[in-house]
């Protein structure tokens, strides 16, 4: 039984199904409509675990599943001993450091002493430390990180981003991208050298991935010029 973890809610879900569903193994249920927490497939020896996107890295390397769809940088924030299979070709994004609009903050350098806030600890402090800007006091929140310039509990945020659209509602800029991430097909390794399925699962959504990239065209002559043609 391969067992796959795939986000229950949030920008990735829907994507997600759609990919599983061109597939071939579309989810029985409504996903997080539902409070579904598994769900069957067309396949007998496939199932599907829905989890939220941050904790299927861990889910992935411990076993609890064989396969998962998450981010590169939730990946990189738990720091999971995984395998990461295939780009998935959708939910790119970025993390950046921002800075309310009226800030006078214009680089990273002058953050040096100051406090940022952020739901990625592990990846804000090692973009320091690479960058060498030090005495950077980071807090980590667990949501609503773009309002905490705003009640003095941060002097700027590194935060996800896509479009930029929150950004702009919530009056900050960004002054420098962090991270950029990617969403990726993941496997525990173990599970990966033992279980010959999950290569059928991997050929399936590479299948998709690379028919959304071709056309097919039909043209329409004489049959006497097709020589020619």
């Amino acid at each position: 039984m391969i067992r796959i973890a795939i986000p229950n809610k949030g920008r990735l879900h829907e994507p997600t199904l759609a990919l599983f569903k061109d597939a071939g193994l579309p989810v029985f249920g409504g996903g997080h409509e539902s409070r579904q927490l598994i769900s069957k497939t067309t396949d007998p020896e496939i199932t599907f675990i829905f989890a939220r996107a941050a904790d299927i890295p861990l889910y992935v390397e411990e076993g609890t599943a064989d396969l998962g769809i998450t981010g590169l940088d939730l990946i990189t924030e738990r720091n999971a001993e995984v395998e990461c299979l295939i780009d998935l070709k959708y939910g790119s994004s970025r993390l950046v450091l921002a800075v309310p609009e009226t800030s006078e903050i214009q680089k990273p350098e002058e953050l040096s002493g100051k406090r940022v806030a952020t739901e990625f600890p592990e990846i804000t402090r090692q973009y320091f430390e690479f960058n060498k800007i030090k005495d950077v006091e980071v807090i980590q929140v667990s949501g609503a990180c773009e309002m905490t310039p705003h009640i003095g509990v941060a002097e700027a945020i590194v935060d996800i981003t896509s479009s930029g659209t929150t950004m702009m509602i919530n009056k900050l800029r960004a002054i420098d991208v962090v991270f950029d991430s990617k969403v990726f097909l993941i496997a525990n390794k173990k599970s990966l050298a033992a279980q010959e399925k999950i290569k059928d699962v991997e050929t399936a959504l590479e299948s998709v991935l690379l028919a959304k990239t071709k056309r097919y065209v039909m043209m329409n002559l004489p049959a006497a010029a097709l020589h020619d043609v």
